[in-house]
């Protein structure tokens, strides 16, 4: 009986884990110039190996790079300097077909 209570627990865990993994939108790979990113209301300098949530903006400022990855690992390259939306930035990454 212990070891059916056990092995349900750990079964929940580990699904909540692997929720909490896939809980952003993109992650940061590269960030070379003046990036930041807005959560609630604040702008905070953006780091490598952050996370970006789609109710987050970011602002990418004149000579800046950013290298993202979603969370299916497609890379997406940031140059234009502007605010983002991420949820916007999700819509624009095209659906791509595996053999």
């Amino acid at each position: 009986m212990k070891i059916r209570i056990t092995l349900l627990l750990v079964l929940v865990l580990l699904t909540q884990m692997v929720n909490a993994q896939a809980a952003y939108s993109f992650k940061v790979l590269v960030s070379k110039g003046k990036s930041e990113i807005k959560t609630a209301n604040t702008w905070e300098a953006l780091k490598v190996g952050a996370t970006l949530k789609s109710t987050d903006e970011v602002k990418v400022s004149e000579n800046s790079y950013l290298g993202l990855v979603d969370a299916k690992g497609k890379p997406m390259e940031i140059r234009q300097p502007r605010v983002y939306k991420v949820s916007e930035l999700l819509a624009s990454i095209k659906p791509t077909t595996s053999v």
